[in-house]
């Protein structure tokens, strides 16, 4: 079960007036105009306002394993246009630290920052979020001195300064990994992850701190069983509730959807559990917020015994389920990396068939399937879809790795309109013509489309990150590469 194990999906949310944003690596994230991060979404004045996640994995949702070395994870955008992308980097000492960079809205890099925790060892950035002042918010998993991995979360100024570091450590100071962070509108960070309690228990563990840093509450769930519950996606409303949706352990090998609503003191308001009848593990790969539902999308095994996407609606206030919605493309596993939700005009989901093509899918509000989109790339080879954000038309954007004609694998990455129709297509090809692997996608106020991941950047075995900017048409405006110099 590696996806148990340290697998952080991805999550999208609607960027309304502004913007949205999944470990090891990034299943899936997007990010929308007011930079509420990887993994986070954030709406206008009084929407809600998702979370931030970019997960850190060493192997992608399919499984395979991604280059042990340089490999961003999230990205947001502020209401300026500016971008800010995380991951992890690996230092001279052979090492990984957290990289954050901000980039102008004309692409030009504002800063750099670093961040190698007090153990010197592998510090690996897992999700990023940015509030309305411009500061951004890093959080990932560092080892401790004493300790095995820690929560680690550090906020930077607008101009890259850095305004605290916070550790969380759990109750027996074992592994803690964080898989997403929020920021709400007074700049509260909320970080999730899973936090281990002994050799077969591990926790959801939700942390809130101020914009001063300090820590204000810390919640930890699990399922009856008390075994293995991993959360996968995190996500903040106006009124500064936080929701968490992850797996959780039922049975000796079964596994929910658990969900969790807390209020903005840390009371748990309710938790609500979904499994699919004859489905023994059944993973949520994120969550996204609208103005009155929690949309909860995951894996699930089907009547074929093949897997396919599950989507659970959730009142917002109450808990209480309005739909379960299953599909099946009827080509085999059929793998979800992504969620995404707009005002209250549904859901959308993307991942890939089980004949290695984009799917996306498309839900309104009540539960009814609007459309179903396919992208089967040009070398009609193997095309993993990973990130999806929606803008507050109710476009979406859709970017992952697809096979190319002799140039590895590319950055493919779609525009749709509200009714399904496909606006554009645009295709990335590193400089090194070989393997390019975007892990998020965020998209501004005007309609512009940021995409990062990590690109070969020679011929050898040499990566860095590569952000690309679209403008709404989906003409490149520009791109940007990070190799440590």
């Amino acid at each position: 079960m590696d996806f148990l194990k340290r697998s952080l999906h991805g999550i999208v949310f609607c960027a309304l007036a502004l913007f949205l944003a999944s470990g090891w690596i990034v299943s899936g994230a997007g990010a929308g105009p007011d930079g509420q991060g990887t993994g986070v979404s954030t709406g206008l004045e009084g929407e809600d306002r998702p979370a931030a996640r970019r997960p850190m994995s060493r192997s992608n949702p399919q499984g395979n394993p991604l280059q042990d070395s340089n490999q961003p994870v999230g990205i947001a955008v502020d209401s300026q246009g500016n971008a800010y992308v995380t991951g992890q980097w690996v230092n001279t000492s052979g090492n990984s630290d957290f990289a954050t960079i901000k980039y102008s809205k004309a692409g030009a890099a504002a800063w750099v920052r670093h961040y190698n925790g007090p153990a010197k060892g592998d510090d690996l950035a897992g999700g990023i979020a940015v509030d309305s002042a411009g500061n951004a918010y890093v959080t990932g998993a560092s080892p401790g001195t004493g300790t095995q991995e820690d929560f680690a979360t550090v906020k930077y100024s607008r101009s890259g300064e850095q305004q605290w570091i916070r550790r969380y450590n759990g109750p027996v100071s074992r592994s803690d990994w964080p898989t997403g962070i929020a920021v709400d509108s007074s700049g509260n960070a909320y970080v999730t992850g899973d936090s281990q309690v002994s050799d077969t228990r591990w926790d959801f563990t939700t942390v809130k701190y101020d914009s001063a840093g300090k820590q204000l509450w810390a919640k930890r769930y699990n399922g009856p069983l008390k075994g293995s519950s991993r959360p996968s996606g995190i996500a903040v409303d106006s009124f500064g509730n936080a929701y968490v949706t992850g797996t959780s352990q039922s049975g000796e090998s079964e596994f929910d959807f658990a969900t969790v609503k807390y209020d903005s003191s840390g009371k748990q308001i309710w938790a609500r559990r979904h499994t699919r009848s004859g489905s023994s593990v059944n993973y949520p790969v994120g969550l996204a917020v609208s103005k009155s539902s929690v949309y909860v999308s995951g894996g699930t095994q089907g009547s074929s015994s093949s897997q396919d996407y599950t989507t659970v609606s959730y009142d917002k206030t109450t808990g209480n389920r309005k739909w379960v919605k299953n599909f099946d493309s009827g080509t085999g596993n059929d793998n979800p990396s992504a969620v995404a939700a707009c005002g209250n005009v549904g859901a959308y989901v993307t991942g890939s068939s089980g004949d290695g093509d984009f799917l996306t899918v498309k839900y309104d509000s009540s539960g009814a399937l609007v459309w179903t989109k396919r992208y089967n790339g040009p070398a009609r080879g193997s095309d993993f879809a990973r990130a999806i954000a929606v803008d507050s038309s109710g476009a979406a954007y859709v970017t992952g790795q697809s096979d190319g004609s002799g140039t590895g694998t590319d950055f493919a990455t779609i525009k749709y309109g509200p009714g399904g129709k496909t606006c554009w297509v645009q295709r990335f090809n590193g400089k090194g013509n070989g393997q390019d692997t975007p892990s998020a996608i965020a998209v501004d106020s005007a309609g512009n489309v940021y995409v990062t991941g990590q690109s070969q950047l020679s011929s050898s075995d040499d990566f860095g990150f590569a952000t690309v900017k679209y403008d709404s048409s989906g003409k490149r405006t520009w791109v940007k590469y990070y190799s440590g110099q």
